[in-house]
């Protein structure tokens, strides 16, 4: 009876081939799922752009067409656990439009309004890294989680009237940024004359903050912006001298 080797499995040249194959399809699949994630997150921040955009509205409605004055920074609470004052300048400006996006509900174990803490992860980006620390820095959401602040307000629509924005589909409300209040160039997506935008970043800031720049093309080098009549498109990244002044101040 001849000889009849029993042993079943793999040669070692079989199983590197099977590994080298599983490599390449991994190398192959990995960047189409990491833009399929991407997309994601940006579509997730547009949706909560967009939900901004109705809180905006409703809140001019409230008021008699009054845009809410911008605050500065981008506190929700100080010290943490205590909501702040959303006249202070120390507030987020989304401090404002919370009563908009939710109703009232007091929760007894924090004695914070739950409704509205949960209404602030609308404000939070998902690609959002972060963010310009402000005042005493452990209310903002640098340093905790449950007060995201990643958006930043124009400046230039502080306390107006809405009627009086004859193009506000080409006037800035909000958009991705790491300042909570954009004003000029130093913060803006436009140049104003200078040879960048967002000077203050690009120079000595930029070294306090080495992702700021990323933080206003944070979506595959697009800046996603809520204009003034609720819609929300991107801007794609550039020094700024394609970005009009007028769709911040409207001059």
């Amino acid at each position: 009876m001849p000889y009849r080797n029993a042993r079943k499995g793999f040669t070692l040249v079989e199983l590197l081939t099977v590994v080298g194959l599983i490599a390449l399809l991994a190398a192959m699949l990995l960047p189409a799922l990491n833009k399929a994630q991407q997309m994601a997150r940006r579509t997730q921040c547009e949706a909560n752009l967009h939900q901004i955009g109705i809180a905006m509205h409703l809140y001019t409605f409230t008021y008699k067409g009054l845009i809410a004055k911008v605050t500065q920074f981008g506190l929700w609470e100080s010290p943490v656990g205590t909501p702040v004052s959303n006249v202070k300048l120390a507030s987020y400006w989304g401090c404002k439009y919370l009563p908009m996006l939710t109703k009232i509900e007091r929760d007894p174990t924090r004695n914070l309004e739950a409704g509205q803490r949960g209404a602030r992860g609308i404000f939070r980006c998902p690609s959002a890294m972060q963010m310009d620390a402000d005042l005493d820095g452990f209310g903002n959401s640098n340093y905790n989680p449950d007060q995201p602040a990643h958006y930043g307000v124009n400046y230039f629509i502080s306390a107006t009237k809405i009627v009086s924005w004859k193009n506000p589909s080409e006037t800035v409300f909000c958009q991705d940024s790491v300042e909570h209040r954009i004003e000029g160039s130093d913060d803006s997506l436009s140049a104003w004359g200078h040879p960048t935008n967002m000077r203050q970043w690009r120079a000595g800031g930029g070294s306090y903050f080495p992702n700021a720049i990323y933080e206003y093309y944070r979506h595959n080098k697009y800046c996603n912006v809520l204009w003034l009549d609720g819609h929300v498109s991107g801007i794609k990244e550039s020094l700024g001298k394609d970005v009009p002044r007028r769709w911040y101040d409207g001059l």
